[in-house]
């Protein structure tokens, strides 16, 4: 097939014709766009929001799988796409070429398909209601979340303050069946299913959807349920995923690596279960001499107690950040360049002490043979700075809710340490290669259980 011509374009951009297009011709215009850099470029070059139109599609079919759907059920999934992406304006759109929707997306506090985010991360994690001065609060509380929500909105709010009022709990009332959404002739995720009903204004009633992937507060208009046909919703397409297309990786988001670090941004990777800590300067050994190291500690912090499965980065406290003793390192192998009295000790971990440069700022591990599985112990290099370190360290939570909680077009947990920026330029099964894999098993190669 030819290029997309303008007129192709135009009609992409707009949300009610992608509604009447056949699906294989917006799936072949995406191959289009994919094929000519993406659909970002497309954008640009036309000055249209098609690339907007054509990443919510392939965002919608990733998430609910190509089954073919009426297109006021369509429209449902396109609109949900389009909140979890953020495109707020297109949502309205939608809602807007179509307002028969069997129900629609008040928000959503949701990973994107293809998405590498700390939150939401929903493992192991409840999720309840809350009252507390006529406002009514969501709390995701968990082993990796301990986010409060504003039922309304959807917005992040503050912990609630412990000296101020304190929210009631509301208790889940169980309703009757017919008032669940698994009652109807739909094709949903199996949460969508189960999602709590909730008195709304003017007799509608919405639903609060509790996934994996994160949380959504739908809307539902009382005649247009009342005339959908009632059966049992279908969870197939969506286990199915995308119907032989790549899906769109969330373009809308910040690329994490090109971001600076900053201690807000750990504290929020790093969530509840990990205390972020900065090191007054005059707390600081007097042996770190490396300008850069010194600025990381006091200045953006570093993760007091890390773990990854069952791998973990214990940071010492300061008045233990020594050089190594004359007899720490007997039988470790030293490369050339580097002495012992060079290296601080700064973190301890179940593959070896780790050390940063006092003057060169690089981060090392004294790892043992068994596991690098070599003839002896070695000194490897972990990173170049402890920037870089603690994003290799980030990178896990990042990654946690993709690869513990996958889509059906993710690939989960796949072996591959390249998840952590700059590591795959590490030759494979070096050292730097093997303890790297042992720190991230974690997310790469095991589930939420450690298995």
């Amino acid at each position: 097939m030819s290029e997309l011509t303008a007129g192709d374009r135009e009609v992409l951009a707009d949300a009610g014709q992608l509604l009447d297009d056949e699906r294989d011709m917006v799936r072949w215009g995406i191959d289009q766009a994919d094929a000519r850099g993406g659909l970002r470029a497309l954008q640009a070059e036309t000055g249209t929001p098609a690339g907007v139109g054509l990443e919510v599609f392939q965002q919608a079919e990733a998430m609910f799988g190509g089954a073919e759907v009426p297109r006021a059920e369509f429209a449902a999934w396109l609109h949900f796409a389009a909140k979890v992406l953020g495109h707020e304006e297109y949502a309205e759109q939608l809602a807007a070429a179509e307002p028969a929707m069997p129900w629609r997306a008040l928000w959503t506090w949701w990973r994107p398909v293809g998405a590498r985010l700390a939150h939401p991360n929903l493992s192991y994690a409840s999720v309840k209601r809350y009252e507390q001065e006529g406002r009514q609060l969501l709390h995701a509380s968990g082993r990796f979340e301990d986010t409060w929500l504003d039922l309304e909105t959807g917005r992040r709010r503050p912990a609630p303050d412990p000296e101020g009022p304190q929210p009631v709990e509301i208790p889940r009332v169980r309703a009757d069946e017919d008032a669940y959404l698994r009652t109807y002739e739909l094709s949903a995720p199996d949460s969508f299913g189960y999602a709590h009903p909730l008195p709304g204004p003017d007799g509608r009633v919405r639903y609060l959807v509790d996934d994996p992937h994160g949380i959504a507060l739908l809307d539902t208009d009382p005649a247009v349920l009342a005339a959908w046909p009632r059966g049992r919703m279908d969870h197939d397409s969506a286990e199915a995923g995308s119907p032989g297309c790549a899906f769109v990786w969330a373009r809308s988001l910040p690329d994490v690596d090109e971001q600076p670090l900053t201690t807000e941004r750990l504290v929020d990777s790093f969530g509840p279960s990990v205390e972020v800590a900065l090191i007054p300067e005059d707390k600081l050994p007097a042996a770190l001499e490396h300008p850069g190291s010194r600025a990381h500690l006091t200045g953006i912090g570093f993760p007091v107690s890390w773990q990854c499965g069952f791998a973990s980065v214990d940071l010492l406290p300061p008045d233990e950040m020594a050089p190594p003793a004359e007899d720490e390192l007997p039988d470790v192998e030293i490369p050339d360049g580097v002495e012992p009295a060079d290296l601080l000790a700064l973190a301890t971990s179940e593959f070896g002490r780790i050390y940063v440069h006092r003057r060169d700022g690089s981060v090392h591990i004294a790892a043992s043979a068994d596991d690098l599985g070599a003839p002896h112990d070695v000194l490897v290099r972990l990173a170049d700075d402890l920037d870089h370190f603690v994003r290799c360290l980030e990178a896990a939570y990042l990654e946690m809710s993709r690869a513990w909680h996958p889509y059906p077009d993710e690939s989960g947990s796949s072996g591959d340490i390249c998840i952590a920026p700059g590591l795959e330029f590490l030759e494979l099964h070096s050292p730097e290669f093997e303890i790297w894999r042992c720190l991230l098993a974690g997310v790469t190669e095991l589930n939420e259980d450690g298995y």
